[in-house]
């Protein structure tokens, strides 16, 4: 069964900044266990954590312009940190078994030139070997990149295509 060993909400309502567990970008942090409690006073952004699960999910199944406006959530606006301009940012650190190599997946959801919600970067990186930096099989950043498929070809996070990979625009 998969894990989430770690996630990194940035930008997200009152979640200026939360980092839980292991992470790509720190491996400082413990991977998280089995259950995990989140606990608090009120207001301290309990709920707000579990709405980003919800808004991350409702990104990835129906798409981020109709995630901002779904569950009463009311837009881009009311969803991003008061009186920051910068991207609502996710990372997710997970592992398909305990045997597995873990998988990052990054999403960053700003406002185009038209304020409407848009992908602005995306990515998802894994291990393919036990050592060594993970390798990027999808890549996006405002709207061009690259998505990898098979084991044939790989890429490396400099940008390096060792094989074919689909590139898109």
């Amino acid at each position: 069964m998969g894990k989430i060993e770690g996630i990194r909400i940035q930008n997200d309502g009152s979640l200026r900044l939360v980092k839980l567990g292991k992470l790509f970008s720190d491996h400082t942090g413990d991977a998280l266990g089995n259950l995990v409690t989140i606990i608090g006073p009120s207001g301290a952004g309990k709920s707000t954590v579990a709405d980003a699960f919800g808004f991350l999910a409702d990104c990835l199944e129906k798409g981020v312009e109709e995630a901002c406006d779904l569950n009463y959530r009311g837009g881009f606006e009311r969803l991003v940190s008061q009186s920051i301009n910068e991207p609502i940012e996710f990372e997710l650190y997970y592992r398909e078994t305990s045997n597995s190599r873990p998988i990052t997946y990054e999403l960053s959801v700003a406002l185009d030139d038209k304020a409407r919600p848009y992908v602005k970067k995306e990515r998802l990186c894994q291990r393919i070997q036990k050592r060594g930096w993970p390798l990027s099989f999808l890549g996006i950043v405002e709207g061009k990149g690259y998505a990898i498929e098979g084991r044939a070809t790989v890429q490396d996070d400099t940008g390096a295509v060792f094989s074919t990979a689909t590139i898109f625009e």
